[in-house]
């Protein structure tokens, strides 16, 4: 499919003074999936220091207030079995809360897996926390996180599936930090608009990100060329688009990957009968070709 898929989202809050944040990967994550993490931590004058591999999205302080640090990260698994089961973010000094979650999506474009981020800051004693708009290709995924300087519980935005909803302290009140994120699939190309979260008490001031996930490219065809006579031309991905072979085409032997074809540079083609997956609106086509330069034609 070329939709993005949410597999899991962890979790924990950790009480203020500790220098450090571990969360343990989201149970289901496999190799090829993408994983985005949000750490927030009060005040904004702490670093924050991310495990490796791990890369900066969106980096956001906010000075009003207790004052916070908000920052998100998008990780590609290479191969789940060298993959850590835990991850710590570390931090410059004690704080006076941190919070943090992780989501692991499936189906994502892995090498590049951003599509359009941002934030906001809400400078106000505000329990309502508003992400940007961001403007999405076909078959994003939305991810917001709303985060405040204050411990309460998150009603997310009614267009959201609400993932993560974690705050620092012991029970919600005026102290620590807060944090929620969401995601939402989007089919149509646009910008998506903004999205509210409303913290349950305590108005204060925060920030929230948006950010868009990419679909991964998917394979619609591919022919080898490796039938032992010229006649019809299989697709070996699956998705049953066989062609055939038209005018003056003959067997070519070895091919750099597989067999190949000549084609004679008059009538050779291949034809593939109509199909919806053939209508794309952007498609990729490669191929590995030798030609003699009399059969190049301007």
């Amino acid at each position: 499919a070329d939709t993005v898929a949410v597999i899991l989202a962890l979790k924990p809050a950790v009480p203020g003074g500790v220098n450090g944040l571990t969360m343990s990967r989201p149970t289901g994550t496999s190799t090829n999936d993408v994983m985005v993490a949000t750490i927030g931590v009060t005040d904004e004058t702490i670093g924050i220091t991310a495990p490796s591999g791990w890369a900066v999205v969106q980096n956001s302080t906010q000075n009003q207030g207790g004052g916070e640090h908000l920052v998100t990260y998008w990780k590609a698994v290479a191969n789940i079995g060298s993959e850590p089961s835990s991850y710590t973010w570390t931090f410059s000094a004690s704080h006076a809360g941190a919070v943090g979650g992780i989501m692991t999506f499936s189906g994502v474009d892995n090498g590049n897996p951003i599509v359009d981020s941002g934030a906001l800051l809400e400078n106000g004693n505000a329990t309502s926390h508003t992400a940007p708009s961001v403007v999405a290709t076909a078959n994003n995924m939305l991810v917001t996180a709303h985060s405040y300087t204050s411990s309460g519980t998150w009603t997310p935005d009614g267009a959201m599936t609400e993932r993560v909803d974690v705050f620092s302290e012991a029970t919600t009140g005026g102290g620590g930090v807060s944090l929620e994120m969401s995601h939402q699939l989007l089919v149509a190309a646009g910008a998506t608009g903004t999205r509210t979260a409303t913290a349950s008490n305590n108005g204060d001031e925060g920030v929230s990100h948006a950010l868009l996930l990419r679909p991964a490219p998917v394979l619609i065809a591919e022919y080898r060329f490796d039938e032992a006579s010229a006649g019809t031309v299989v697709d070996s991905s699956g998705n049953a688009l066989s062609g055939a072979l038209n005018g003056g085409v003959t067997v070519a032997g070895t091919g750099k990957v597989c067999t190949g074809y000549n084609f004679n540079g008059t009538n050779a083609y291949v034809s593939v009968a109509n199909n919806a997956l053939l209508n794309q609106t952007n498609i990729t086509t490669t191929a590995w070709v030798r030609h003699s330069a009399a059969a190049i034609k301007a």
